[in-house]
């Protein structure tokens, strides 16, 4: 699989006039990352945007009470193939600001739509220490050394940029509280009905979009709480739903703790899934 590191050397392309590029149908919401697009490309160049600029109307895509949730290009692709989908609970002010300056810059230099939201996922994604943090704990439990065996090869991937595994949110656009990151608390997920009805209308769309069956990894308990909903639902297997795994950010003193925990049932669980790699579904 080709791999592009940034979109500084991408060709330009010049689509057909008054046709819709074709990539625009990898997306989730084209009509919601042309509005952003437009709005970015309007911006300056800038090393990293404020919070006037991008907490802005033409960002805005819902409110409800002190709740608000802006548009980020990096959730728009589905990702079939997956064996193994990590769902933090929401991109933070961080990942959204990361996201739409890679997005812009990957236009600007004529990336196609798609390439733009994967070149803004993975610049963003669990940025910063929590990264790190994430990684460590995948390899304890085998991850790495269980999906090259589904794969049949072993290649140099970032583990988060394995052909098998896929990262999203609950949540899968910022949400914010009177302009701080949304935490799953104040108020809990399930007493939004804004929030309950986009993460659940979510992660049911991107269980609808595999191919095979997965395993659903969510970070931390506000999302393994909207996880267990699927569950409830019969979207999903109990076996399939990883369960107890903490939030590697490092607001979680206690994310080491809970790993260890939980490492037991996680470990048996993941190893029970991709054992039937050879033998048949899980």
């Amino acid at each position: 699989m080709q791999r592009t590191d940034n979109c500084d050397s991408l060709p330009q392309e010049e689509p057909a006039q008054g046709r819709v590029p074709d990539s625009l149908k990898l997306l989730r919401w084209p009509e919601r990352f042309e509005a952003a697009a437009a709005y970015m490309a309007a911006l300056p160049d800038r090393e990293r945007y404020s919070r006037e600029e991008l907490l802005a109307e033409p960002l805005l895509l819902s409110r409800e009470g002190a709740l608000s949730i802006y548009y980020a290009p990096h959730n728009e692709l589905a990702a079939p193939d997956a064996r193994l989908i990590i769902a933090g609970l929401t991109p933070g002010w961080r990942q959204m600001e990361i996201s739409l300056r890679a997005m812009r810059a990957c236009l600007a230099a004529g990336a196609p739509p798609a390439e733009a939201c994967r070149q803004a996922r993975r610049e963003a994604r669990f940025a910063g220490p929590m990264r790190t943090d994430l990684l460590g704990m995948l390899g304890r439990l085998g991850l790495p050394e269980a999906l090259d065996a589904a794969l049949g090869r072993h290649d140099d991937w970032s583990l988060l940029d394995h052909p098998l595994v896929h990262t999203t949110s609950v949540l899968p656009c910022p949400v914010f509280r009177d302009g701080a990151n949304y935490s799953g608390h104040q108020p809990p997920l399930r007493r939004s009905p804004l929030l309950w009805q986009t993460a659940m209308g979510h992660l049911e769309d991107e269980l609808s979009r595999l191919k095979r069956p997965a395993l659903l990894l969510p970070l931390g308990k506000a999302a393994e709480d909207a996880a267990s909903e699927l569950v409830r639902r019969g979207l999903l297997p109990e076996e399939r739903l990883l369960r107890g795994f903490p939030h590697p950010s490092g607001a979680n003193g206690h994310r080491f703790v809970q790993f260890e925990r939980a490492y037991p049932e996680l470990k048996a669980k993941l190893d029970r899934f991709f054992a039937h790699e050879s033998g048949g579904p899980a």
